[in-house]
């Protein structure tokens, strides 16, 4: 499968500002139909608004770019982001990294506010074999409220 793997992230959810519903858009579907009967492996990366995420999980995949990089005003990643490849080393098996908009990104200029946040992370969580949480600073008490409520809400 290695001719397989993908250059450039995909919009994997996008939110209907209608209904407030999440869904899977065409490209993440034609994307993961590539790889169908194959296991899946999902690093799911979680944190503020512009502490490096998406240029953390280009590094992981040794990429210079794939997942948008923002300035360090404006933040880039809206909803949740994939990129799928071969997983190194296993045969069967494909890499699935996701990139998640800020839990913050309501404070920035995101109208969802936190309701969006919370939904970010419960599906970033629930769809996570591999769950990273990054931050540029310690982690503080309301990013740990937000996890918190996250994972209660998936339990």
């Amino acid at each position: 499968m290695a001719g397989a793997t993908t250059n450039m992230a995909v919009r994997l959810l996008a939110k209907d500002e209608a209904t407030s519903n999440y869904s899977v858009t065409p490209e993440a579907k034609a994307m993961f139909a590539r790889f169908a009967g194959q296991i899946v492996h999902v690093v799911s990366i979680l944190g503020p608004a512009r502490s490096g995420k998406s240029y953390l999980l280009n590094r992981l995949f040794g990429r210079q770019s794939g997942f948008a990089l923002g300035s360090l005003v404006a933040s880039c990643t809206k909803d949740i982001w994939a990129w799928i490849e071969p997983f190194p080393g296993l045969q069967g098996h494909v890499l699935v990294a996701l990139d998640t908009e800020g839990l913050d990104a309501a404070i920035n200029g995101n109208t969802d506010g936190a309701t969006g946040d919370q939904c970010i992370a419960v599906i970033s969580l629930a769809l996570a074999s591999l769950f990273i949480f990054n931050t540029m600073r310690t982690i503080d008490a309301s990013q740990t409220d937000r996890l918190q409520c996250a994972a209660y809400l998936f339990d």
